[in-house]
């Protein structure tokens, strides 16, 4: 039971926790940096499960995804919600390895916990360290 949440979850994330996916939390609200709009980002590893599983439960596949084009682990990234005001926005990044993208998200965490206020700083970090773990520096 959740107590004392000012903002409301949306009920697909209940669905979420429900199904036999993993879905992993990123993005402001697992950097803790939230605003009242926030939406909520997650990724997953991709499969032709996750994508049945997510367009029976109202995702479409998002067009503008030039934001995650330095993703090395990014295959596609699907949405429900309101994209213009954000509000109640889930979305959910399919990647190649959810185990790879949670241990660099891990590192990063642990090295800044804060985040990053910068996007374009955030982005060529995240880079960095995915052509890092690449090359074998994460090893």
């Amino acid at each position: 039971m959740l107590q004392n949440f000012v903002l409301p979850i949306p009920a697909i994330i209940r669905d979420m926790e429900e199904c036999n996916f993993s879905f992993f939390l990123t993005g402001s609200r697992f950097w803790g940096n939230t605003h009242p709009n926030s939406d909520w980002d997650f990724f997953v590893d991709d499969s032709d499960g996750v994508r049945q599983w997510l367009h029976a439960h109202g995702f479409g596949l998002y067009k503008a995804t030039s934001t995650y084009a330095g993703d090395g682990q990014c295959n596609a990234v699907y949405v429900l919600g309101d994209v213009i005001d954000g509000n109640n926005l889930v979305q959910i990044q399919v990647v190649k390895s959810a185990t790879v993208k949670n241990t660099i998200q891990s590192e990063l965490y642990r090295l800044h916990p804060s985040g990053f206020s910068d996007k374009g700083q955030a982005r060529a970090i995240w880079q960095t360290a995915f052509a890092m773990y690449e090359l074998g520096c994460g090893d």
